[in-house]
């Protein structure tokens, strides 16, 4: 059953995640420091990662962005730090760590190792701001002044660019800009808006409503097929399927036994996406919660 397969391949892949500090070469050929360790890990490699960040900390290397109590468990603190050379942001690094009265529980996050840069831009950031009117033929409607940011460059590059970064609103866009503040190229540039519609991966992902076993409301995330909705979620890192089996208990125990096979026909269903069998919605968007 493709379900279960990929749900044990995803649980297998989270086992074998390196518990220690690993020094490798990134993917874009990048030194990169990776911190992965939580309370399953050895207690040795819990405060090795802990002295790590203490010691980046105060050397001036990680800067303390926020501090957060976790709303759910009182002893339990969120940090988040930020990597910087020589007083500019390195951008996508950072390292957060969980501490549960004032003992490490986690530390995760990524850092740039062996970084040589000059931060001294050419450009300044109201030429910045030229640009990006020049390179879009309409004046800026820019939400935040431009900074200065280390950017790792992409492509199989290696290295690092000195660039400018800068959010500017166009009415139906938040683009992302980042100008090299020495030639004043476009380094990167995305929309970083977040609506509330998401961008599915399929024509056919919808959401629908469906009301939980205590009657509370709760969306469904569903497939539409030939006018019908199916019970199976597209939206997360592994397929998910809720199985009614059509209530036939009989060939309920013939797949338990692994006499008879699963089909889509087993399927929860539903023919206008709202959702009423209440263990079904509570079963489908529990597991959507889970995985």
């Amino acid at each position: 059953m493709r379900l279960l397969t990929r749900l044990l391949t995803a649980t297998c892949v989270v086992a074998v995640i390196a518990s220690e500090l690993l020094f490798a070469q990134g993917p874009r050929g990048h030194e990169l420091l990776t911190f992965s360790v939580g309370t399953g890990d050895p207690l040795f490699d819990l405060r090795q990662a802990d002295t790590t960040l203490n010691q980046l900390h105060r050397d001036g290397t990680l800067l303390l962005l926020q501090t957060t109590a976790d709303p759910l468990v009182p002893s339990r603190t969120h940090e988040r730090f930020r990597q910087y050379h020589e007083g500019v942001p390195i951008f996508g690094a950072e390292v957060t760590r969980q501490t549960t009265n004032g003992t490490v529980v986690s530390v995760f996050g990524k850092l740039h190792l062996t970084v040589t840069l000059n931060t001294t831009p050419a450009l300044s950031p109201e030429t910045v701001v030229q640009t990006i009117e020049d390179l879009t033929g309409q004046p800026a409607r820019v939400l935040t002044f431009p900074t200065l940011v280390v950017l790792p460059n992409r492509g199989g590059r290696g290295g690092y660019r000195l660039v400018y970064e800068v959010r500017v609103f166009s009415g139906s866009q938040l683009m992302a800009y980042f100008i090299d503040a020495v030639n004043g190229e476009v380094a990167l540039a995305f929309n970083d808006l977040k609506t509330q519609q998401p961008t599915f991966p399929c024509s056919q992902c919808v959401i629908g409503a469906g009301v939980g076993v205590h009657s509370d409301q709760k969306k469904m995330s569903v497939t539409a097929v030939g006018g019908n909705f199916l019970a199976y979620d597209q939206l997360r890192p592994a397929d998910l399927y809720t199985f009614d089996m059509r209530g036939d208990s009989v060939r309920t125990l013939e797949v338990l036994a692994g006499i008879a096979p699963l089909f889509d026909a087993d399927l929860a269903t539903d023919g206008d996406n709202q959702w009423l069998d209440g263990a079904t919605v509570d079963a489908h968007v529990g597991v959507g919660w889970t995985y």
